[in-house]
Order: structure tokens, then C-alpha cells, then sequence
């Protein structure tokens, strides 16, 4: 369900994204790490965390984990926002 979700959110991308689930509340270090090395396994050369519940601890986790850049989306919203706001 929430792999669908996220198919047709980005579905307007011209080369479509890999997907890795996570959970940010209730998973462990370890099960982000996997995740996001299976995203790298897939490909992916930089992941977006994109869910309110990851924070900069679990951007920080992984980049120092997998060595990619991370990317949080509510922070990349914060700051587009700000922009447009001066």
C-alpha cells in the first residue's frame, strides 16, 4: 500500500525511483541501513527520506552508514519555503 502510494506520487519523474520501506518510529538503525543499501543495490545514487518522521538523526545514520548523499524532504520544503517567504 504505501509503495503504490509513493508509485503514483512520483510517477511524474522521467526515470522512475527505487523504493526501500523503513520504519522512522519503530525501526531500528540497522533496518534503515538495509534499507538504504538496498536502494543503493538498486541503483539509486542518492535517497530521499520522504516522510514526516524521519529527522536529521536518520539522514546523519545513513550518510555516515553508506557514504550517498541523503536528502530530507520536509527539510528541502522548509527551505524552499523560506526562500519564497523573503
Amino acid at each position: 500500500e504505501l509503495l503504490a502510494a509513493q508509485e503514483k506520487k512520483w510517477q511524474v519523474l522521467q526515470m522512475p525511483p527505487v523504493y526501500s520501506l523503513a520504519n522512522p518510529v519503530h525501526g531500528s538503525e540497522q533496518q534503515l541501513i538495509d534499507a538504504g543499501q538496498a536502494l543503493l543495490d538498486q541503483g539509486a545514487d542518492v535517497i530521499m527520506l520522504d516522510c514526516l518522521g524521519f529527522h536529521q538523526r536518520h539522514r546523519d545514520i545513513l550518510q555516515q552508514a553508506l557514504d550517498v548523499p541523503v536528502l530530507l524532504s520536509n527539510v528541502l520544503i522548509a527551505r524552499l519555503a523560506s526562500e519564497l517567504l523573503v
